[in-house]
């Protein structure tokens, strides 16, 4: 990706930072992009955990690249001459109660969930087969659990099902993380693999809350979870997302703000693409350069 020149990085952060020392506090839905670069949708990148520094990415894609023996991001890079087999996907619905308002998703929900995913990673390559649900009623793990917590630790080691190559989607209530969702990504499977897998909102899911209740959301973590970083990872210059066919994004972007372009390189922000902050109904693929890294990642770090 092409380097932003110092002085139109300057001129777009002192822009959007006036921009927002004079407009009104937004509300969480709001589709306004007003903060430079850190808070600028409904969920903080900072609080993000798939968000990671540009040094810890350049660590994982040196040794990535080194064992892979090819650059797993180049859009040209062959793809593998046979699909994977689907994903198992293990979901694991944790409650509050036994009603819906506390979190017990129907298993008609995760079964429309599994059909979004399939839509959305149908060029890839990846499918996707609900191969179990569980429910559990623990209020704490329901409203508690944060990436990290102890929370999260007791509930994957009581949950989690199968190994490296299946998804584990716990489903409940993270409104107090102010994000929708997480995931691990593939290359920490080895150090912690009972960490592994998917946490989202039960509101995130296909009939959910506005505006990420399509579904999609659990879409853009399995996409982390196969390998892929946001596509505003590292903002317009140095490597970025380690993509070459998305274009660069100075950071998240929310709603669907249409043309919108914050950084000199060509090609206008990817707020289509599945590895944004942008609103479900905004979000409706992944490029060809995501999917040939999802193949090889999946390859190499989930023996897929």
């Amino acid at each position: 990706m092409l380097h932003r020149p110092l002085v139109h990085r300057l001129l777009a952060a002192s822009f959007l930072a006036a921009a927002c020392l004079a407009a009104p506090v937004q509300p969480a839905a709001a589709s306004v992009p007003c903060a430079v670069p850190q808070a600028v949708s409904a969920r903080s990148t900072a609080a993000d955990v798939n968000v990671v520094t540009p040094r810890a990415a350049a660590r994982t894609e040196a040794s990535f690249h080194s064992d892979a023996g090819r650059r797993a991001d180049a859009p040209t890079a062959p793809r593998a001459a046979a699909a994977p087999s689907p994903v198992k996907v293990w979901a694991h619905v944790v409650a509050a109660d036994s009603t819906a308002g506390g979190g017990n998703v129907p298993d008609s929900v995760l079964a429309h969930q599994v059909q979004v995913l399939n839509e959305g990673f149908a060029p890839t390559g990846f499918s996707f087969t609900l191969a179990g649900a569980d429910r559990t009623v623990n209020p704490s793990w329901h409203r508690s659990t944060t990436a990290g917590s102890p929370q999260e630790s007791a509930m994957k080691q009581a949950l989690r099902r199968g190994g490296a190559s299946d998804l584990n989607i716990y489903i409940l209530d993270t409104s107090a993380t102010g994000k929708t969702g997480w995931a691990t990504f593939p290359w920490d499977y080895a150090a912690d693999p009972a960490n592994d897998g998917i946490v989202v909102s039960y509101r995130a899911l296909p009939g959910g809350q506005a505006p990420h209740g399509l579904g999609r959301e659990v879409t853009r973590e399995a996409g982390h979870w196969l390998g892929l970083y946001n596509v505003f990872q590292g903002g317009c210059s140095g490597p970025g997302d380690y993509i070459d066919d998305t274009p660069a994004a100075a950071f998240a972007a929310s709603g669907c703000p249409e043309g919108r372009d914050t950084c000199a390189a060509p090609g206008v922000d990817p707020i289509h693409n599945f590895m944004n902050y942008t609103d479900d109904a905004c979000r409706n693929h992944f490029t060809s350069g995501q999917a040939n890294r999802m193949t090889h990642a999946a390859a190499h770090y989930r023996g897929m």
